[in-house]
């Protein structure tokens, strides 16, 4: 009960602070491992490339940090997928 009470307490300043903010919510996507996950990926990105979905953060491991890398470094989806295929 009293780490209940407590959270509460601490959550409602962090509620307060950052409930009303006119910004909106930052978009993070994270990329799994594994070769053919990472074409699939490329095909997130581009989705959401079509869309106008901003992508504030990218995280990945083993094949999605490649794409990650390639991305974070302004390579445009279409580009990374012909680097992936020409592989």
């Amino acid at each position: 009960m009293k780490k209940l009470l407590l959270s509460i307490l601490f959550c409602i300043p962090l509620m307060l602070l950052y409930g009303q903010s006119n910004e909106r919510p930052k978009i993070g996507l994270v990329l799994s491992g594994g070769g053919a996950h990472g074409l699939s990926h490329i095909g997130v990105i581009k989705y959401l490339e079509d869309r106008d979905v901003p992508i504030d953060f990218v995280t990945g491991t083993s094949m999605g940090s490649i794409v990650r890398g390639l991305y974070a470094l302004g390579y445009a989806s279409e580009q990374v997928e012909i680097l992936a295929l020409s592989l």
